[in-house]
């Protein structure tokens, strides 16, 4: 049988103060799987414009329509202060 090479992922340059409405176009567009890779990610109660909001909301939206997301944190920031 025939022996299918995968497509490379695609790379694009971010400006700054873009990545949050990049990242939110990305994951709201994808069809089969999510992974997100973040250092520090907390979700400010009550604000629903923060960026992890953001992000949570959209990793939330893929979910609910079938992609498959997985989300990879650094365990040394959890539940404690980055100071």
């Amino acid at each position: 049988g025939a022996v299918r090479a995968a497509a490379a992922p695609s790379v694009e340059l971010v400006e700054p103060g873009a990545y949050v409405d990049t990242a939110v176009r990305e994951i709201d567009g994808a069809k089969k799987s999510v992974v997100a890779g973040m250092y520090l990610f907390r979700v400010a109660g009550g604000r629903g414009d923060a960026p992890a909001t953001q992000l949570a909301e959209a990793l939330a939206r893929a979910q609910k329509r079938g992609v498959a997301v997985e989300v990879i944190l650094d365990r040394g920031h959890e539940g404690g202060d980055p100071a």
